[in-house]
């Protein structure tokens, strides 16, 4: 699932402290349909930084995370120093992060100075967002699209089924692969509790709600 959101949608939301309602109703909003668009030249690729965020166990991954991404846009022209890979902390909770990615970003517009198209996946993807409600000025001035891919809003299952061995509304519903892709990571719980628990916890609906 991959959610497309403008800045426009981001910033015309005039309040940073928004209401769960209004959150869910910007996320769900994709603006416009992703379609195959014709090649572009290198100069136009080149227009942009491109900054990925990388989600939840991410130090799992080393290079590989991203890697098919970022061979991708060198393959269209983009120059290599105008992509960003970025690594949030599995063990800082979705707020915590937020803020670094704000700083991170920072950095990343003042190297490259050009518009970010911002790439975030799983917990990377709600830090993202969160990010820029936070920050709507900056996503103003300086970043140009925001894509989510499958953006842990809202909560996640496997998160809450990991932390409170509680089952969402939703999970019996859930494709098979999925209910069995979380069975297995709760039978290794143990180590994620150890490596990654705030991180973790703060991906639960209950976290969510509070939030």
């Amino acid at each position: 699932l991959v959610c497309l959101v403008s800045a426009a949608a981001i910033t015309n939301t005039a309040i940073a402290k928004i209401e769960p309602q209004k959150f869910m109703q910007i996320y769900l909003r994709p603006e416009g349909r992703i379609s195959q668009e014709s090649q572009k030249s290198p100069q136009q690729v080149n227009q942009y930084a491109y900054v990925f965020v990388k989600g939840f166990l991410n130090e799992l991954y080393f290079d590989s995370y991203f890697k098919d991404n970022r061979e991708a846009l060198l393959a269209a022209g983009v120059q290599p120093g105008n992509i960003f890979i970025l690594s949030p902390k599995s063990n800082q909770s979705i707020e915590a992060n937020t803020s670094r990615l704000y700083l991170s970003l920072s950095i990343v517009w003042n190297l490259a100075q050009k518009p970010i198209v911002l790439l975030g996946h799983s917990k990377g993807g709600a830090e993202s967002l969160f990010m820029a409600l936070e920050r709507p000025e900056f996503v103003e001035k300086h970043v140009h699209k925001i894509f989510l891919i499958q953006a842990a809003i809202g909560g996640s299952m496997v998160a809450d089924r990991l932390v409170n061995n509680k089952k969402c509304s939703d999970f019996d519903s859930s494709p098979r692969f999925a209910r069995l892709s979380v069975s297995s990571l709760y039978g290794i719980r143990k180590p994620i509790y150890k490596v990654a628990w705030r991180g973790l916890e703060s991906l639960t609906h209950e976290s969510s709600r509070r939030r």
